[in-house]
Formats: structure tokens, sequence, C-alpha cells
């Protein structure tokens, strides 16, 4: 399943879908005019929910710089959750 997400995404620089997060071995994708809208979700559910395990150890990787939390990957900036 992977290798054909990869082709898909590799094939051209114009595809539609885009990934914005990757958590739990999962690749989340959305079309892309919505990325900057799941990221920003993201990004709320950590300000408003901090006492769950998984913001918790995202804040604590973050501690240690962006690069543990945000990477570039197939063309997008990518949360790792």
């Amino acid at each position: 399943m992977s290798e054909g997400a990869y082709r898909y995404f590799l094939a051209s620089d114009d595809q539609p879908l885009r990934p914005f997060a990757y958590c739990a071995n999962k690749l989340f994708v959305a079309d892309r005019k919505y990325h900057a809208f799941y990221r920003n979700a993201i990004a709320t559910l950590m300000s408003e929910m901090p006492e769950l395990p998984m913001v918790q150890e995202f804040i604590r990787m973050q501690s240690m710089g962006q690069a543990y939390v945000e990477q570039q990957l197939l063309g997008s900036n990518v949360l790792i959750i």
C-alpha cells in the first residue's frame, strides 16, 4: 500500500492531495487547499488538550528541536505526532 501512495505523490508536483501529518505509523493527507486548515486544527487540539499523552510526547519532542516534529515529506511540511 505505501508503495502505491509514494508513487502517486512522486508522479507529479501537481497532485491534489498533500500529506499534512504522520501519526502512529499513518500518513494523513488532504486536498491541497485544506493542508493549512488541518495543520491548524492539530495545533488547536494540542493547545486545548495538553493532558493527552500524544500531545505531551509531541511537546517533549518539540523541546529537542522543531525537526523532531516537523519534516518535509513528498513536497509538504508534515507534522510528526
